[in-house]
C-alpha cells in the first residue's frame, strides 16, 4: 500500500528517437567511450563510491543531517534528478578545490529549457520531459543556482513557476540566458551497463537514471528495495556498492519525506534507497536514457579525476 499518493510525481518521457538525437551530438555518446580517452575504464570494479558525502562535506557536514532534500511538486521529477546530479558534481569539485559551495541548483530553468529550448514545445501543456533533453540543456544553455537573479527569484522551489516557465510557449527567459551559460555542464554520456555505471560513478561523474521500473516502499535489512510496479520516473545514483555479495546503486528521491520507511546503512540520505545491481542494469540502464555528468563549469573532457580518493 502506497504510503503517499504519487501518481502525480511521475514525468519521465521515453523517447527513443530524441534520446538517440541527443547522444549522436556528443563527442562521447556512451560513458565507456568518455572513460576510455580519461584512462578510467574499469575504475570501479570491485569499488565502493558514496557521492553523497562530497555533498554533506560540501554543505558543511558528515551525516544525512547535511543533506539537501528535494521534494517535488508536479511531474517534473526528470529536472529533479538532473539536478541533484548538478549537486553531486559541484560538491565534488569543492572537494578538489575547483568550486566552493553557495547553494544548489535550480530545477525550474532545467525544467523549462528542456522541454522548451531542447523539446521545442512538443510535450504540450502535460507535465514531465525526456531524460536527454534535461541532459542537453544543462550542456547547452548552462545551469542557474537557487538564488535570486533580478527580478527572477529561485531562492525556493516552486511547481506552479515550473510549470508555467515549463510551458510550450514560455521556457527560460531570455535575460537569464547569459547567467546560465556561466556554469555548463561540459560532457553527458548515456549509461547503459552495470559496468559503466560503476565506472562512471567512481570516477567522480554522478548518473541521472529514468525508466519506468517501479519500487516498492519498504527498504528491506540492508536498505534495498524490491522491483515492484512501474513508474514513469528519473532519479539520480548518488553512490556505488561493487563489494561484497550484493552489488547495488543507490539512488536519490525527490518525493515527499515518509514515501519509504525502513532500515538505512552506510549513512546514506533518509530519502533514498539501494537498488540490486541486476535491477538496475536489467530494468533501468536498459532503457537507455541514464546520463553520467561531468566537468561542470565547462571543465576540459580530461579534467583529472578523484581516482582511489574517491572510494570510501
Amino acid at each position: 500500500m502506497d504510503l503517499i499518493d504519487i501518481s502525480k510525481l511521475q514525468g519521465w518521457h521515453d523517447d527513443q528517437d530524441e534520446v538517440a538525437a541527443v547522444a549522436a551530438q556528443q563527442a562521447y555518446p556512451l560513458i565507456a567511450g568518455a572513460l576510455g580517452a580519461t584512462g578510467q575504464p574499469g575504475i570501479g570494479k570491485g569499488k565502493r563510491a558514496l557521492l553523497y558525502e562530497y555533498l554533506y562535506k560540501a554543505r558543511g557536514g558528515t551525516t544525512p543531517d547535511a543533506y539537501n532534500y528535494r521534494v517535488q511538486a508536479i511531474g517534473d521529477c526528470v529536472s529533479f534528478g538532473m539536478a541533484r546530479a548538478l549537486d553531486i558534481l559541484l560538491a565534488i569539485l569543492c572537494h578538489e578545490g575547483q568550486a566552493t559551495w553557495e547553494q544548489e541548483f535550480a530545477t525550474e530553468p532545467i525544467y523549462a529549457l528542456g522541454r522548451v529550448e531542447i523539446g521545442k514545445g512538443r510535450l504540450g501543456n502535460q507535465d514531465g520531459c525526456v531524460g536527454a533533453w534535461a541532459a542537453e540543456a544543462v550542456k547547452k544553455y548552462g545551469t542557474l543556482l537557487r538564488k535570486k537573479y533580478g527580478n527572477h527569484d529561485f531562492t525556493t522551489y516552486s511547481g506552479a513557476k515550473a510549470k508555467e516557465l515549463g510551458s510550450p510557449r514560455k521556457g527560460l527567459p531570455d535575460e537569464l540566458e547569459p547567467e546560465a551559460r556561466l556554469k555548463p555542464v561540459g560532457m553527458i554520456s548515456l549509461v547503459t551497463t552495470w559496468e559503466g555505471r560503476g565506472d562512471g560513478v567512481g570516477s567522480g561523474y554522478p548518473e541521472t537514471i529514468a525508466s519506468n521500473c517501479g519500487f516498492s516502499q519498504r527498504r528491506d535489512a540492508q536498505g534495498f528495495l524490491q522491483r515492484s510496479g512501474s513508474w514513469n520516473h528519473q532519479m539520480c545514483v548518488i553512490a556505488t556498492d561493487d563489494t561484497g555479495s550484493r552489488p547495488g546503486a543507490c539512488i536519490a528521491q525527490s518525493w515527499p519525506r515518509g514515501w519509504v520507511s525502513g532500515p538505512t546503512r552506510l549513512n546514506m540520505p533518509l530519502d533514498a534507497f539501494w537498488a540490486d545491481a541486476d535491477v538496475v542494469e536489467k530494468y533501468i540502464l536498459r532503457q537507455q536514457d541514464s546520463w553520467a555528468v561531468s566537468n561542470l563549469n565547462g571543465l576540459a573532457p580530461n579534467t583529472p579525476l578523484l581516482g582511489d580518493d574517491l572510494f570510501n
